[in-house]
């Protein structure tokens, strides 16, 4: 008997105390415990000996503190102090005595004072002090009693665990009074240290009880609580975890009995329900299943007795109550399926319910949006995109203006991303609506208009740098709304937020000029409120973040003159405008044209920005003649010569104004004091006089050389930092040169200095763009005029040609070595247009092999960067072009090798571009901008042309036209080229798409050359070549087709009607060996289109080709070989109608005859394509359309590329030279419809109300806060499954999963640690964490059934044996069953049958005799389930 047995059993009280003493003395402290649990001493009428024990316990738990805080491992320690034995026993002990619990409350409150005392600013907010804290308790930081200096964080959480210890052993009926403790404890919730603050929530689910039974009882507490909770709620954007301790503790209170008052006032506020639906949208999933329970408990309270009430979020009728609670069943329900326990399947069918609670008259919209913007948070990419498509369906703009903030920061935000902006032809399908979506809320906000619009304004300033299309098409959708409202509602702050928006710059020039295009059309919206000075101000802000450019508002400044007119007082702009005048030029300028101020000071920079804007105002023209004048004659200083050049672009001047001007004589002037801005000036107005035939600048070309001395050694002044300035001097000079040169024709060694000197400024001086930019053009103008081929200079010419070529290709190298910047756009495309000039392509293709080499670097990198770069490849394929077009008829050299030009052009034919929706938005905004903002109309004032030329697709028809003006012998080099040195018989990869497409495409070049040359044939080593590859096991069906194609031509090009051909006899024995089904359909294919071709064509006789065909073609009918049987049969209906008449043979005639019908009768869709959709005409079909993508289109139902009537209309120069052929989209294959991709309407898919799926609970259930064990939640069963005998840890993972789910008592294993098995985890997810398990070792199970045998356990296996009872209906299933489960192959070993009471099996009616034990424990756990639970 232990001591504490004999101390009760034997001893009277006061003996008991003596021993009790003894025992204090000799820190027993677990045999206290055990008398205290054993008998009820009260020691409390000696207070020395109680306090004894409290010292004792108190130093225990103190010298502990020390031990953990030594350790180091301070989480771990904390983590693990429950689990000390003799915390354990100290714990239980203070629980279970009040003395104890009440010096314990005191001390653990004192030391929590204390550290709050000294610790008040690192744990409060002011706010939350003052207004909360002590609202609780009465701290003093001044006259603090306790010093509390030395209490470290640690020791606190140390405190608030071993409370937990205490709160966790409690057992008496009445709980601890802890009021002390409470009120340290609540607003410890909000305190700044998260650690702190989540222990203390933990300990709330100890105490919530009591706290709302104080609550009920003292107005005072129940106030400053639930202000606490308030302000927890507030703080929640700073500190997040407070939030979560705030939700805990309402889900909490509203889990007890009764609600207090303050929380029943709370609930009837706007505060409370926003909360909620800040918790439900929330990012963390913890939250959001916080928010849920709190609004399932929060409706069912309603039910309680709730007097009717009202909010912005939520209302509550009790009369309505029935409708309600099913409005909200049905919502909580949808909520699961997107933001829980998403599934995308059960979202679609629910699609319709979703989209009607925007409308449901019961529910604020608000609801509905925050299960739209909870599904777009999920982490599956397939629902984010379902419910982006949802979004765009609902009708109601106005449901979202009722939350503004999910529109903005998570709605459109989604909307915007970059991979939705799929384009179709000129069009993007996702941009257009989302400009439609936006329209919509607008036009449907009404008193929430000002702050929705405000609000996507700021959206678009913080998505400023984002993806260009998407905020276009939400800029436009704003846009759409001003039009067809005609609201003039943008404010004062609107237009600061459009100031914001100026700055933001996109680096292509077709996506700036839509967008800010888009920005200064608001301005014709603004509100009446608006000032003419705000407006003006606000388009000066524009012209700053555009470097001071009209490009964007030129066209638009007649619409600006209407809105001044228009939208302003007239009487009043006078005076609004007086203080503003005279101190800004841009703003003098516009206050000029839109509202005709005549106050403006007419100076030299008020001109110049009149110039800069491109408006001509006769009344200053006077004052631009003296400002030319005085700069002619430098009447003016140096400074005023800045920007002096834009004179030459008003509009005012006539040609008797650039006439007399003597441009020699200001050429002098200029000599005297030179200076780079006067220079700059001086090449302008020169370039003037000349377009205006005025009088020549009278100066010897090597004057003009020695200018460039001059320069230099002027710019020697600047700094490495001045290079812009350096590189524009450089740029007007050779522009000077540009212009002088059309009237003054070189020498020979003028021309080669003037080769040096470009060369020395390309390599040493400058090299930099508007330098690099002047000298390209005026190497185009020296190739076009002194290195044209035929003339009597033609060595020098290809001298010259090779010298340009050579610094051509180091400025093309620089340029690709550093990066192609995008603003350098105008150098790339004059660099290409230079080096691929038709002089130089000329001289390589005549044999210089320098050029050749250089032709070929340059041209493979511009091929290169044309993945990425637009304009690139129809430029060069365009130069290629007009060559061939000039000289393509003398390529015609037999020793002539032509394989540098050769490889630029199937390459620019195959180069592949990227295919992402930044690249492809491109021509689809310029369209949108050409269409919707532009104020022009026609081609001349297309957008893309203007930036990127003309279009990408022109790059193909080029090059097409290109090979068409060559030669034959041009084109069989072509052919053999492509042949032998490309991937175009075998691919590098089986299976790669860009792979099989660039193949496609070479196979469409090489038909198109074959078939167009006229005067030779080809080697036949490359027929040969060609031939033979069709046995290659080609991966791709649509290159076979070409393949097929190409051998059919040639064979019926050189067919004998005589004799057979080699090549001939070579296909016939592919129709004849069966091993290889596919050769023999490839040869029946061609030798079809042979003999079709041939009698269309009426050329010649084919009866023994026929008679040989048919011989093959009957046979393969009845093939064993099903493909071959397939095709030949669907062949005949092909065969049959052209060529019956042929067949003479009257047997014969009946065979295929029969053949026919059956072939038309088995003709079931789906089964087989008929022949018609394979084949296709061999000469009819030689069309360009045909060749490039329209038979594949007509014979498979594959997406390749198609080259259309209109786009060769379009672009093809010569038209004679190849038939274009028609579009025939009647005859196009579509996807069959068991492989289409059905695009699902949304809008109501299903009928609503439709049965759906819920994983996480039924309306009744709530999130389980305190993660209780298992066994406190789940109703279990009796049953046993005994699967120690189950070795595979999938398997074993399995059935512990759907053991949890049926509710089963006990699983056991015979390895616990089987728990840690990756695939056991991967199965049974964490199910082993809730169902009850042990571990019974395989040689213990015996005595394991043995014992639960005695306990009334019926012990049944899962086996198939002579005597196994049948599961079925009829069976009936002890309440206590175990059931042992056998190994995966070999079932319930012998000797354990024999300690079974009876063994089930499952009826079975299939082959196989056997489950997998998984399968087989679901079927037979879920038969008992069903009996007992």
């Amino acid at each position: 008997m232990s001591v504490s047995g004999t101390i009760t059993k034997y001893l009277s009280q006061d003996e008991q105390l003596k021993a009790l003493s003894d025992l204090i003395q000799n820190d027993q402290i677990e045999e206290i415990l055990n008398i205290f649990n054993a008998t009820s001493i009260d020691f409390s009428n000696d207070e020395k000996l109680a306090q004894l024990l409290f010292e004792k316990i108190k130093n225990k738990l103190l010298k502990k503190l020390v031990a953990l805080e030594s350790d180091g491992h301070l989480e771990t320690s904390l983590s693990e102090i429950l689990e000390d034995k003799e915390i354990h026993v100290s714990t239980k002990l203070i629980a279970k005595v009040p003395y104890l619990w009440s010096h314990f409350e005191t001390w653990i409150s004192d030391r929590l004072m204390g550290f709050m005392t000294g610790n008040v600013r690192k744990l409060f907010d002011s706010e939350f002090y003052t207004d909360i804290v002590l609202r609780f308790v009465d701290i003093s930081v001044s006259e603090a009693s306790f010093d509390d200096s030395q209490v470290s964080e640690f020791e606190i959480l140390y405190y608030l665990h071993l409370l937990e210890g205490v709160y966790l052993a409690e057992t008496e009926k009445a709980p601890l009074s802890s009021s002390s403790l409470d009120n340290i404890l609540v607003p410890l919730l909000g305190c700044n240290i998260e650690l702190l603050a989540s222990t203390c929530s933990k300990l709330m689910r100890w105490r919530f009880k009591e706290i709302n039974g104080i609550s009920m009882n003292d107005s005072g507490f129940d106030k400053a609580t639930w202000n606490c909770m308030k302000a927890l709620y507030t703080d929640r954007n700073i500190h997040g975890w407070k939030q979560r301790n705030c939700l805990s503790f309402i889900l909490r209170s509203l889990s007890t009995p009764n609600i207090p008052p303050h929380l029943v006032a709370f609930i009837k506020s706007d505060d409370y329900w926003l909360q909620v639906q800040n918790a439900l949208d929330h990012d963390i999933h913890e939250y959001r299943k916080l928010g849920l329970s709190i609004l399932k408990l929060t409706i069912q309270r309603l039910t309680t007795g709730f007097e009717a009430f009202q909010t912005k979020y939520f209302s509550w009728k009790p009369e309505e109550a029935s409708s309600i609670l099913e409005i909200w069943k049905k919502y909580t329900t949808l909520y699961e399926i997107v933001a829980l326990d998403t599934a995308l399947n059960q979202i679609q069918a629910a699609s319709a319910d979703i989209i009607s609670l925007i409308d449901d008259a019961l529910l604020y919209p608000s609801w509905g949006l925050i299960i739209f913007s909870t599904g777009l948070k999920v982490s599956m990419e397939s629902v984010r995109k379902y419910m982006v498509s949802l979004i765009l369906e609902i009708q109601d703009g106005s449901a979202f203006s009722s939350n503004i903030a999910i529109l903005t920061e998570r709605i459109l935000p989604s909307l915007m991303e970059a991979h939705y902006y799929n384009t179709t032809d000129t069009s993007c399908p996702h941009g257009e609506r989302v400009t439609m979506f936006v329209c919509e809320i607008l036009s449907q906000a009404e008193n929430a208009l000002p702050i929705v619009l405000q609000n996507i304004l700021q959206l678009l300033i913080k998505e400023g740098a984002s993806f260009g299309p998407s905020r276009i098409y939400i800029s436009l959708g704003i846009l759409n709304f001003f039009q067809v409202t005609h609201s003039n509602v943008v404010s004062l702050q609107n237009l600061a937020q459009i100031k914001k928006l100026y700055e933001f710059e996109s680096e292509d020039e077709v996506f700036d000029t839509t967008i800010q295009t888009i920005y200064l059309k608001f301005l014709f919206f603004i509100h009446p409120s608006i000032t003419p000075t705000d407006w003006l101000q606000t388009i000066v802000t524009h012209l700053q973040n555009v470097n001071g450019s009209y490009r964007y508002i030129s066209p638009l400044i007649d619409l600006f003159r209407d809105v001044a007119v228009s939208r302003f007082n007239q009487n009043a702009v006078e005076e609004q405008l007086a203080f503003s005048i005279g101190k800004n030029p841009t703003f003098d300028m516009l206050a000029t044209i839109l509202f005709d101020d005549k106050r403006v000071p007419i100076n030299r920079e008020f001109l110049l920005e009149l110039i800069r804007c491109g408006e001509e105002i006769s009344t200053h023209t006077n004052a631009m003649v003296t400002l030319l004048s005085n700069l002619l004659f430098q009447k003016c200083s140096n400074e005023d010569y800045q920007d002096g050049y834009l004179l030459t672009q008003y509009h005012g001047f006539t040609t008797s104004t650039w006439n007399s001007i003597d441009i020699t004589k200001a050429y002098e002037t200029l000599c005297k004091d030179f200076s780079g801005e006067k220079f700059k000036f001086f090449v302008a107005v020169m370039e003037k006089v000349m377009e205006s035939n005025g009088k020549d600048l009278d100066l010897k070309t090597g004057d003009a050389f020695k200018l460039l001395d001059t320069i230099s050694e002027y710019l020697k002044n600047y700094q490495k930092e001045s290079f812009k300035f350096k590189d524009a001097i450089y740029g007007a000079y050779f522009d000077f040169l540009l212009i002088f040169l059309k009237t003054h024709p070189l020498e020979r060694n003028e021309l080669k200095q003037l080769l040096t000197i470009i060369a020395q400024n390309v390599k040493v001086d400058n090299g930099n763009y508007t330098g690099n930019l002047s000298i390209s053009k005026l190497s185009e103008f020296l190739l076009n005029t002194y290195a044209l081929p035929l003339g009597s200079q033609s060595t020098d010419a290809n001298e010259i040609s090779r010298h340009i070529l050579q610094y051509m290709c180091f400025m093309w190298e620089s340029l690709d070595t550093e990066r192609l910047v995008l603003k350098e756009r105008k150098l790339h495309f004059s660099i290409i247009q230079t080096i691929f000039n038709s002089s130089t392509l000329y001289y390589a293709a005549k044999g210089d092999k320098e050029l050749a080499n250089l032709l070929k670097t340059s041209g493979l990198s511009i091929i290169g960067h044309g993945f990425s770069k637009r304009g690139f490849l129809p430029l060069l394929s365009s130069q290629l072009c007009q060559f061939m077009k000039r000289y393509g008829a003398m390529l015609d050299s037999e020793d002539a090798n032509y394989d540098w030009l050769i490889l630029i052009l199937f390459k620019c034919f195959t180069q592949p571009q990227m295919n992402t929706n930044i690249f492809n938005m491109k021509p689809v905004i310029a369209h949108l901008y050409d269409k919707k903002l532009s104020i022009y109309y026609g081609e001349k004032h297309c957008l893309y042309k203007s930036v990127y030329g003309i279009s990408e697709i022109s790059n193909k028809i080029f090059t097409i036209n290109a090979l068409l003006l060559t030669t034959d012998i041009f084109k069989r080099q072509f052919i053999s080229e492509v042949v032998e040195e490309t991937n175009l018989l075998v691919s590098k990869k089986r299976i790669d798409g860009p792979e099989e497409m660039e193949r496609l495409a070479l196979w469409e070049l090489l038909i198109m050359c074959r078939h167009a040359m006229k005067s030779i044939n080809l080697p036949s080593s490359i027929t040969n070549a060609i031939l033979h590859n069709i046995e290659i096991d080609e991966g791709s069906p649509l290159v076979r087709i070409y393949k097929e194609w190409f051998i059919a031509y040639e064979l019926a090009e050189n067919y004998n009607e005589s004799t057979s051909t080699p090549n001939e006899d070579y296909v016939f024995n592919l129709l004849i060996d069966h091993s290889k089904p596919v050769l023999v359909v490839s040869a029946e294919k061609i030798c079809f289109l042979i003999l079709k071709a041939l009698k269309l064509k009426g050329k010649q006789d084919t009866t023994r080709l026929l008679d040989r065909f048919i011989c093959e073609l009957v046979p393969n009918a009845t093939s064993n070989k099903p493909l071959v049987r397939h095709f030949s049969n669907s062949l005949i209906l092909s065969f049959w109608p052209v060529f019956k008449d042929m067949v003479l043979n009257p047997t014969l005639k009946s065979i295929l005859g029969n053949l026919f019908e059956n072939s038309q009768r088995t003709q079931i869709h789906g089964q087989y394509r008929s022949g018609d959709a394979n084949i296709w005409n061999l000469y009819d079909d030689l069309t360009l359309t045909n060749i490039f993508g329209g038979v594949i289109r007509k014979i498979t139902d594959h997406e390749a590329p198609y080259l259309s009537e209109e786009t060769f209309n379009t672009y093809l120069l010569d038209k004679n030279l190849f038939e274009i052929g028609k579009d025939e989209p009647l005859l196009w294959l579509r996807k069959r419809s068991g492989l289409e991709v059905v695009s699902q309407k949304t809008a109501s898919p299903i009928n609503a109300g439709s049965q759906l799926q819920t994983k996480s609970g039924a309306w009744e259930t709530v999130f389980d806060i305190d993660n209780k064990k298992s066994h406190q939640i789940v109703k279990r069963s009796d049953l046993i499954v005994v699967s120690s005998l189950v070795d595979k840890p999938p398997n074993l993972g399995g059935i512990c999963r759907l053991c949890d789910v049926l509710g089963v008592g006990l699983l056991t294993v015979q390895d616990l640690r089987v728990k840690n098995h990756p695939q056991f985890k991967n199965v049974a997810v964490t199910a082993d964490r809730w169902q009850p398990m042990v571990e019974v070792p395989v040689d213990e199970i015996t005595k394991f059934m043995k014992s639960k045998k005695q306990e009334g356990y019926t012990l049944i296996g899962l086996e198939q044996t002579d005597k196994s009872v049948q599961l079925d209906n009829n069976y009936k299933f002890p309440r206590k069953s175990l059931i042992l489960l056998g190994t995966e192959a070999h079932g319930i070993p012998g000797p354990l049958l024999n300690e079974l009471d009876l063994c089930l099996e499952i009826k079975q009616h299939g082959v196989i005799r056997s489950m997998n034990i998984q399968t087989a424990t679901a079927v037979i756990v879920h038969s008992y389930t069903v009996q007992h639970l």
